[in-house]
């Protein structure tokens, strides 16, 4: 069960309280993940192609990838938004076991499986770079398009 934060961690002001009021719609219209497909379309063509998404959080990504006719799945480890993403796929009765617990480090698919890997501001999380790099090259189809962001951590906000 989806539960807000306590009462008083909305009381503290309201700017705080405007933002995650904000920040729950954004949820709700899953704004992120429509946001993140249409900057990705406009490089390439998705549908009928076979996504990941790496680090998929809330499977907001995946969700906005299968409206827009990919064949998507996800790999999360945060075991809080992994159950998140399941009852967003669940709620619109997909399949579920598109997302799977896991990290970069080790994505549990085979080789050359997916002609699409996104990687969205998961790199600075991770514990080892170099061998997330590895996999998601390992999992990508020869010819297929790997499409990562990472912070700037040289501009004075990073959200």
């Amino acid at each position: 069960m989806i539960r807000p934060p306590p009462r008083s961690t909305l009381d503290r002001s309201s700017a705080a309280s405007d933002v995650y009021k904000r920040q729950v719609q954004q949820r709700r219209n899953h704004e992120r993940g429509t946001a993140a497909i249409d900057s990705l379309k406009e490089y390439v063509d998705i549908e009928n192609k076979k996504l990941l998404d790496i680090g998929s959080g809330w499977g907001e990504l995946m969700f906005a990838s299968l409206v827009n006719g990919a064949d998507a799945y996800g790999i999360e480890p945060d075991t809080e938004e992994f159950e998140i993403s399941h009852m967003l796929l669940k709620s619109y009765g997909l399949n579920f076991d598109r997302i799977k617990k896991g990290v970069g480090e080790k994505i549990p698919y085979p080789d050359n499986h997916f002609d699409l890997v996104t990687c969205q501001n998961v790199l600075e999380h991770v514990q080892d770079r170099e061998q997330t790099v590895k996999e998601i090259i390992r999992v990508t189809k020869p010819g297929g398009i790997i499409w990562m962001s990472v912070p700037n951590y040289l501009f004075p906000y990073e959200g």
